[in-house]
């Protein structure tokens, strides 16, 4: 109790990180560098990737930021983090405006002009939400507009962002 006493003189209060929306930028930059110094990998995070954190809540803090950017520079391979390189647990609780992918698609065009690996991100993320929304192979095959045996040769593709 006595060190209670003396530690609390002045009383100092930190809001929780999802009421400090404007640093949540700046930390994740701060623990992207920290990360990449300490494993000696380096990645960047797409424009995306950052509007989807800085919409999610956050319930366990700056200690859940900082452990998911240590994941993601283990984890992926790819040298820029997308959207789709996030946790479910991350992207299920964001309501994103079904315009994001493309503005995603529009800001890549600005930075690169490699036009197979742009289609195939976005082919990528197609058979990702229609994974997630249909039940089966056939059901994807009519949602996409394409054959089913097509539909089986892209879930092999692309198994690793599912």
């Amino acid at each position: 109790m006595d060190l209670f006493y003396r530690l609390n003189v002045i009383p100092i209060q930190i809001p929780a990180l999802h009421e400090r929306k404007e640093d949540i930028p700046l930390l994740i930059q701060h623990y992207l560098q920290k990360t990449s110094d300490k494993y000696q990998k380096f990645k960047k995070i797409h424009p995306s990737t950052y509007e989807v954190l800085t919409h999610y809540h956050w319930p366990g803090n700056i200690r859940e930021l900082e452990n998911l950017i240590e994941r993601l520079i283990l984890t992926i391979e790819e040298p820029i983090i997308f959207p789709e390189h996030l946790p479910q647990s991350i992207t299920g609780q964001i309501e994103q405006p079904e315009d994001s992918t493309f503005l995603a698609i529009e800001q890549d065009c600005e930075e690169n002009f490699d036009l197979k690996k742009t289609l195939e991100r976005v082919e990528r993320q197609l058979i990702a939400k229609a994974w997630k929304k249909c039940k089966t192979t056939y059901e994807m095959a009519e949602h996409l507009g394409i054959s089913q045996p097509t539909v089986i040769y892209k879930l092999k593709k692309y198994k690793q962002y599912l």
